[in-house]
């Protein structure tokens, strides 16, 4: 259906529906218009790839003649009109959306469908339900809305109606982010916490000189009291923005007041839900503070259960509320780790100073960064944070330019900088804006790096507003189009 929204040279939309028959059960159809104009069902497939009205069995055939024949072989049949060479619209930027949403959680009980279909989640976001007019929308049963929810609660809501409404002016692109029902782990996000908690290369690393991990690994005594490399601190598998430093820090003080991170024979429940719910203010323990009643954000809990922040005083930790305000500068407001951003690291074993880190990094963002990074399946924008990041892992990965980052604000002006330090890739499966920054603890406001117009633009992308640009061009373009 993606393939099939990027040859349609009209308007069209994509519904889900159990009308019209010949299938017998729900279906996605294709309303499109014929070579006289008339707006009817193109294309109706169930997920069996079982087509009523052209092509019988779609996967036989897409095996046959692959995924362009099937497409040309079913815009024929159907009289549509269509373009010479595929095209890039709203509808199959959202038909890319939910695709690559569906294949993030491919293991999970995940539900893709109007909202209050058959099967759809129990627990729907406090959103409006949206109402067209029969005139303007064929399909009385539901809106064109498509609900995605995991284990029977709502994540987030699609508009899949397309710009032929003049009362409804709303793009396919529209998104209605959800208010968080609390970060519940997933079995893909369990696994991978669980996974980097318990990384294979620590007993050896401990133990082997010649071991790229070596010494962060020893940085701390291998004993079970060990902190457990940190995955991540946010909500990942939300997140608008995507950060990534060199490696966390620790406090190796061994007392009440201390931080009450996990360690090494926490059970793999108890360290799952403590990085996945780490933020999350629903729970009556939870780990670090973000506008909860009778404290400063961003506190982490002790041992003996008080909140304390930065050298165990009341001030927040330094690098997540710097952090913070970065998020702030593209999300505004609605800026909340428990709901829209997240950070990572390069090398998540934990030491001061980044002792270790240099050797560690190719290693370990082999073995995690991309797989941390597929996860965050709704982070449209990375963030890379500080030299290390570049010099150890980014140059390489991202096949950056040896000056990418460098320079001191004052030396290089805001055009020149963003030329430079801001790009589209694809290196994790989809389209993704990156953009340099400092280290969290010591960065400029992303405004005085790169300028309020591309910091605007950045957020809206961020959110959702504006889709991924498909190239750097495309990109830069914007910026200038905003400047």
């Amino acid at each position: 259906m993606a393939q099939l929204t990027r040859r349609i040279d009209s308007e069209c939309y994509v519904v889900h529906s159990d009308t019209p028959g010949g299938v017998g059960y729900d279906n996605l159809v294709l309303m499109a218009p014929t070579l006289d104009g008339s707006m009817v069902p193109q294309v109706v497939m169930n997920r069996n790839g079982v087509n009523s009205l052209t092509v019988p069995f779609i996967w036989e055939k897409y095996d046959e003649i692959g995924i362009e024949g099937v497409v040309d072989e079913l815009l024929t049949a159907c009289q549509a009109r269509k373009t010479s060479v595929p095209i890039e619209t709203e509808l199959s930027r959202l038909c890319d959306e939910v695709v690559s949403w569906i294949e993030g959680h491919r293991d999970e009980d995940f539900y893709v469908g109007p909202v209050r279909w058959w099967g759809s989640c129990r627990k729907l976001l406090d959103i409006p339900e949206a109402k067209f007019p029969s005139e303007v929308w064929a399909f009385g049963r539901h809106g064109p809305e498509i609900s995605l929810g995991i284990a029977g609660i709502e994540i987030f809501r699609l508009n899949s109606e397309d710009r032929r409404s003049e009362r409804r002016k709303m793009t396919s692109k529209e998104i209605l982010v959800t208010e968080s029902t609390g970060s519940r782990p997933t079995p893909t996000e369990r696994s991978l916490v669980i996974q980097i908690a318990r990384c294979k290369n620590i007993q050896n690393a401990a133990s082997k000189r010649g071991h790229a991990c070596h010494e962060v690994v020893n940085f701390q005594s291998n004993t079970p009291e060990r902190h457990i490399p940190e995955a991540w601190f946010g909500n990942l598998s939300m997140a608008r923005v995507l950060f990534v430093s060199s490696n966390p820090s620790i406090d190796l003080s061994d007392s009440e007041v201390s931080e009450n991170y996990p360690r090494s024979y926490w059970s793999d429940d108890e360290i799952s839900e403590w990085v996945i719910r780490r933020t999350d203010q629903s729970w009556e323990k939870v780990p670090v503070t973000f506008r909860k009643p009778g404290f400063k954000d961003f506190l982490w809990r002790c041992v003996d259960d008080a909140y304390r922040g930065s050298g165990r005083s009341n001030s927040p930790q330094t690098t997540w509320n710097k952090t913070h305000r970065r998020v702030v500068e593209l999300l505004g407001d609605k800026a909340d780790p428990s709901k829209n951003y997240a950070l990572t690291e390069v090398v998540h074993c934990k030491s001061t100073g980044e002792v270790g880190v240099k050797n560690a990094a190719p290693t370990c963002a082999d073995k995690w960064l991309n797989q941390i990074v597929q996860l965050a399946t709704n982070a449209s924008v990375i963030v890379l944070c500080g030299s290390k990041v570049v010099d150890l892992w980014a140059r390489d990965a991202l096949q950056l330019s040896k000056d990418y980052g460098r320079g001191k604000r004052g030396g290089l002006d805001t055009k020149l900088r963003t030329e430079r330090d801001i790009f589209v890739t694809t290196k994790f499966g989809r389209h993704q804006v990156v953009l340099y920054m400092g280290q969290p603890a010591y960065s400029h406001s992303l405004r005085n790096l790169y300028g309020h117009g591309v910091v605007q633009v950045l957020g809206r992308i961020a959110e959702g507003e504006i889709a991924v640009p498909r190239s750097t061009t495309q990109l830069q373009s914007l910026f200038l189009e905003n400047s």
